[in-house]
């Protein structure tokens, strides 16, 4: 059984794990994950280190998994995050930001599966 799984398809409160889980999975030398306290528990920020948001999101898009680069206040624009700019993130680390958003239906695999194709990009190296 997956850790995130309480057993059933769908797991109410799998939103409240994401994070957890990914920073569990993902190397840190790859990603890091973007935290605030006014987050919601149902979005994950990560921060690709070594990669542009957009070759993640488009490898993500390749696999099936529709993400989003860039913050949500910034949906539609080019350019560097400001979000990650505030919290100290040079121009060039700003580029890096992609968003995953979780609900109520989201399957502890789907879950997986996205860290799962994270993981691999960094494998393929």
């Amino acid at each position: 059984m997956s850790p995130l799984s309480s057993g059933k398809s769908t797991d109410p409160g799998i939103e409240q794990k994401i994070s957890w889980y990914a920073k569990k999975r993902l190397p840190a030398a790859y990603y890091q994950i973007i935290e605030s306290p006014q987050q919601l528990h149902s979005i994950c920020a990560i921060h690709t280190k070594q990669r542009d948001g957009q070759f993640v999101l488009l490898a993500l898009n390749r696999a099936g998994i529709a993400v989003s680069a860039g913050s949500a206040c910034r949906a539609g624009e080019n350019g560097p995050n400001s979000t990650l700019r505030a919290i100290g993130f040079d121009e060039s680390a700003a580029h890096g930001l992609i968003r995953l958003s979780f609900g109520r239906m989201t399957t502890a695999e789907e879950v997986e599966r996205c860290i799962d194709v994270l993981c691999s990009l960094e494998e393929s190296d």
